[in-house]
């Protein structure tokens, strides 16, 4: 087992809300990927920094197509009243779109560096249209603004690659990153978002990870070959609602998936987490191409 670790806070957004001063945070995600299956899973905490109240119902994956799902972690989206300054689902939905195969480069591998532009474009032209706002949400999560991850099957091969795109201090602009995951027969793991507790015990180093190492060898004994790893991925969860320091930032139903060459199949999940791509609406593509 390999371990790939991403520690930024995902912050989720319902896909459509046009409420006023929507900036919301809270997660913790879990995924492994090799080169015939990807797993992923993820809390339901949707909190609002320097607000009062919480909701734990938001399902954070989007189903972009049949073997490919959008998930990620940082600052998900800046809308004040009906103003959309940046919106990473929509993001990722025209991204993948718009998207198509080139020499070289799968749909999938395109869609995620389209997204890094959009988003990179968007938040770029926040910090002139909205300053003061744009620069304290920035400044709250330390300069990074999202990790888009894009995992799916393209011709029958597992891919997953990252789009980091982040705040740079020295030149005053947004900047942005493409990280492209390797596929292995062994599956390698990887935590982001409230993530101290998943990584300690991914790690294996501590009296506590050898601990929760061990009875997770006792309990995994009664699961389906298959589906070890989703559930292992959705243990390292539980184990951050019930330890991590950042706890009170997590909560909620778990939702879990198996990602293969034949399909999303669904583990656990709330009623909001379905097979039916993300599409946008007419309005909310209008507003996507005006960013």
């Amino acid at each position: 087992m390999k371990l790939r670790l991403f520690g930024l806070v995902f912050l989720p957004l319902l896909l459509c809300s046009r409420t006023s001063a929507q900036n919301v945070i809270g997660t913790v995600t879990v995924f492994g990927h090799s080169l015939h299956k990807i797993v992923l899973a993820a809390d339901s905490f949707n909190g609002a920094p320097n607000a009062r109240g919480e909701d734990q119902s938001l399902c954070k994956f989007a189903v972009l197509d049949k073997t490919v799902v959008f998930t990620g972690s940082g600052l998900a989206a800046h809308i004040v009243g009906p103003h959309i300054y940046w919106h990473v689902y929509l993001a990722a939905a025209l991204a993948y779109e718009k998207a198509k195969p080139t020499v070289g480069s799968t749909r999938l591998r395109n869609a995620t560096v389209l997204f890094a532009d959009i988003l990179e474009k968007s938040v770029q032209q926040a910090l002139v249209d909205d300053p003061a706002g744009t620069k304290k949400l920035i400044e709250f999560d330390e300069n990074r603004i999202f990790n888009g991850l894009f995992a799916g099957f393209e011709n029958n091969r597992a891919e997953m690659y990252q789009a980091e795109v982040f705040y740079d201090p020295s030149s005053k602009q947004i900047r942005q990153k493409l990280d492209v995951f390797k596929q292995y027969d062994d599956m390698t793991f990887g935590a982001g978002g409230r993530n101290d507790t998943a990584v300690e015990v991914l790690e294996g180093q501590t009296d506590f990870a050898k601990r929760e190492l061990g009875k997770w060898a006792m309990f995994s004994q009664g699961i389906p070959p298959r589906d070890k790893d989703v559930y292992w991925a959705m243990r390292l969860i539980e184990l951050t609602m019930a330890y991590d320091r950042n706890r009170m930032w997590v909560g909620g139903p778990i939702d879990s998936l198996v990602l293969t060459a034949t399909g999303i199949r669904w583990i656990q999940c709330k009623p909001q987490c379905d097979n039916i791509p993300l599409k946008l609406s007419d309005e909310n593509r209008k507003a996507m191409e005006k960013l």
